[in-house]
């Protein structure tokens, strides 16, 4: 999975117009992020940002300068599509289909998630770790950007490698990031089923 998502998600994308980290647009899971002027930093799988955006394609743009060797893994998904794997590369393509959005609404919707990160590398210190950077997004000549309206009520979880998934999606992959899925965790179902906004910090120490 890993060689054919490299492969497959390294299109280069010819756009003018680029949303920093930091803009007011993107909002960012409760508690889950360092945001400062050049980038947003999460530790925790789970961790997620929304924003709705106008155009048909868009780049994520990532810092992997300080990435572990076992590449940490993102979702991402724009309208009612579904759930797309991808290595935390440092630009990840995201074509958009038009068929995705109501005709008469103007924006899409995306929403990227921490999928996974390595159990057996550094993540709590500095320098080389499995953070996930994220420095923007880049969107077509014209594109505009607006605020995802928060959910109603935020709920806080606390967890270990329950929350975080681990072997969920199996045990014999080569790499732990792709047995690892923090979408099949217990808190993920049930922030849909009751309409709650997520915010999921994990204890998880390196093997």
């Amino acid at each position: 999975m890993r060689v054919l998502l490299s492969a497959s998600l390294l299109c280069a994308v010819h756009a003018s117009i680029y949303i920093s980290a930091n803009d007011s647009s993107i909002y960012y899971s409760p508690y889950g992020w360092h945001v400062n002027g050049t980038s947003a930093t999460t530790m925790n799988t789970g961790s997620y940002f929304r924003i709705l955006f106008s155009g048909k394609q868009v780049n994520l743009t990532f810092d992997v300068s300080q990435m572990v060797d076992i590449t940490s893994e993102i979702y991402f998904r724009v309208d009612n599509g579904p759930m797309t794997p991808s290595l935390v590369l440092s630009n990840v393509y995201i074509p958009v289909s038009s068929n995705l959005s109501q005709g008469d609404v103007p924006f899409h919707y995306l929403e990227v998630m921490v999928k996974s990160m390595t159990e057996t590398r550094n993540r709590w210190s500095n320098g080389i770790s499995t953070r996930v950077v994220f420095t923007g997004l880049l969107l077509d000549n014209g594109s505009e950007v607006t605020n995802v309206v928060p959910k109603a009520v935020n709920i806080l979880i606390y967890g270990d490698s329950i929350t975080e998934g681990v072997l969920c999606a199996g045990g014999s992959q080569k790499f732990d990031t792709d047995h690892n899925d923090v979408s099949l965790r217990f808190p993920s179902p049930q922030s849909e089923l009751f309409f709650l906004t997520l915010a999921h910090p994990p204890f998880f120490f390196t093997a």
